[in-house]
């Protein structure tokens, strides 16, 4: 059996060693997967002539009490087992996709590694998803940390038959408690929602890992990790994207600049749609209507409720899934009673996933939809990180969402929160790598670019920090509420439906929204230019 083994299972090192002790790693394509390899029993006696006949130096077997010990001992992915020795545990498929990419297939090539997690639906949010994995391929060209490179563990939270028949939210749950436990990651990227952020941070609080969203933007989020923060009680909650406090507040305001007098809000009944249905409202001069949906039986009930009432003049739909937008633009494309009602979306809509994805006949809608996001980024951050983008990932454009440059962002911060860490603590801990997001926002200059790296190790090793310039924009974080604002854009879908315009720009004076100059003539109607 040794024999047939042969080269190709020679052990590499004393981790390869410890890995095989009590496993014949077998290729077996249609087997249950480990990477490609089906996982045998075999005897103890069996694995320890295996590792003697790779190597010359003596193996003994890692007795242990807990799971650190064996990632100590052996490295990523070993777990403290039930007969209290340090064994390798497979990788669940949902955790395959890996920065290095073959950081799984060669763990011993990545001594040491600095892991850190991410969480997204990989179907939905490939834009993003790719964004995460670029900054870890350009600080590892940099150097890395030291002696230490870092390393991306991508989690995929879809709710896809072929992996486990989990809902969204159990998989994100499931995946984030597998990449602390298993893989001690305390800072995880993503999730992609508000409701999935929510969850995970409950799910998670005995650890209390570092969780930096690029999308999440309700402001219920604000202060689910405390209302009171500082330098030594960092949050744990973080997020790039800017809060919806801003884009309610500009939803609110463009209804009530267009005099609408009565709009029908059919929004998702969670922790995104209900905050931001109430901050719009708030903002807003004329009435509503409300209706929460939870299912999709739930839009559709809510769809026809909203048309049947003559007195509304335009429909706000307020959801963060794409899926969602999608069907409900379906749904009111086949309504008879629409009648050329407008219809507004949220900054979630901002994809090229609706104008690709919607029925041919909702393209006869696109003149109606109009609708809400931050400002697409600009400025030379924004183009080196382009430039590297769509060099790195062919299939793939920035502008494919608008949370691309948000995404690069979050996943530079925390390489800066896990580099604060090991130089204030020497390990990683959620609590620590927070203190280091406490940092980027005042002092020295600081673009966000490969290379400028090697100065962001020297000031945050020095304990200093710097004013970083990110792609997509400056990340000044408010230290009381630890978030950071941004201009919110007012948009439409242009003539021949292939693309998103500008209609009208708000940025902040003195806390209050200001024009940043006057409406784009394509988001005019044509009765409203007949009028001036």
């Amino acid at each position: 059996s040794l024999g047939l083994v042969g080269s190709e299972m020679c052990i590499r090192d004393r981790r390869d060693a410890a890995a095989h002790r009590r496993w014949w790693l077998v290729r077996e394509p249609h087997a249950q997967r480990f990477l490609g390899w089906r996982a045998v029993p075999m005897s103890l006696s069996a694995s320890l002539l295996l590792a003697l006949s790779c190597t010359p130096t003596r193996f003994d077997l890692q007795e242990c009490e807990t799971t650190p010990e064996c990632r100590t001992a052996f490295g990523l992915g070993y777990t403290c087992g039930a007969e209290g020795l340090c064994e390798l545990e497979p990788v669940p498929d949902r955790c395959l996709t890996t920065e290095p990419a073959d950081l799984w297939e060669r763990p011993g090539d990545y001594p040491d590694v600095i892991v850190i997690g991410s969480l997204y639906d990989h179907g939905q949010d490939q834009a993003e998803l790719a964004a995460v994995q670029l900054p870890f391929k350009q600080v590892n060209d940099e150097g890395g940390l030291r002696e230490q490179s870092f390393a991306l563990v991508s989690c995929d939270y879809a709710e896809d038959d072929s992996y486990d028949g989990l809902s969204s939210d159990e998989a994100a749950i499931a995946n984030a408690e597998y990449l602390i436990s298993q893989l001690g990651v305390q800072v995880i990227l993503g999730p992609a929602s508000s409701s999935k952020v929510e969850e995970v941070y409950l799910a998670t609080q005995d650890e209390l890992p570092l969780i930096i969203s690029s999308n999440a933007t309700s402001p219920a989020l604000t202060d689910l990790d405390g209302t009171e923060k500082s330098d030594e009680d960092p949050g744990t909650v973080w997020r790039t994207a800017p809060s919806d406090v801003f884009q309610g507040r500009i939803i609110g305001v463009d209804l009530s600049l267009r005099s609408v007098a009565k709009v029908g809000v059919i929004y998702s009944d969670d922790s995104y749609g209900g905050s931001l249905t109430a901050v719009a409202m708030a903002n807003f001069t004329g009435v509503s209507e409300q209706w929460a949906f939870s299912s999709p039986t739930g839009l559709t009930e809510a769809l026809v409720d909203a048309l049947a009432d003559p007195e509304i003049e335009e429909l706000l739909f307020i959801s963060s899934d794409i899926d969602e937008i999608i069907a409900f633009l379906n749904a009111a494309a086949g309504a008879s009673n629409l009648n050329g009602r407008g219809i507004f979306l949220a900054d979630g809509a901002a994809d090229q996933q609706l104008i690709n994805g919607t029925k041919d006949e909702v393209k006869d809608l696109f003149p109606l939809i109009r609708g809400t996001r931050p400002q697409v980024p600009t400025g030379p951050v924004y183009e080196s990180f382009s430039t590297s983008y769509t060099a790195t990932f062919s299939e793939l454009q920035p502008s494919d969402s608008i949370f691309t440059a948000y995404a690069y962002d979050a996943s530079w911060l925390g390489i800066y929160g896990a580099t604060w860490a090991i130089n204030k603590d020497d390990e990683v801990t959620g609590k620590a790598a927070g203190g280091g997001l406490r940092r980027v926002s005042s002092g020295e200059e600081l673009e966000l670019r490969p290379s400028s790296w090697a100065r962001a190790k020297e000031l945050l090793n020095s304990g200093e920090g710097f004013d970083v310039v990110g792609a997509s924009g400056n990340l000044d974080f408010d230290p009381e509420t630890e978030e950071a604002d941004s201009s919110i854009e007012v948009w439409a879908i242009n003539p021949p439906g292939t693309d998103f315009v500008v209609c009208l720009t708000f940025d902040w004076v003195d806390g209050n929204p200001k024009p940043a100059g006057p409406q784009n003539a394509i988001c005019v109607p044509d009765e409203e230019e007949e009028a001036e």
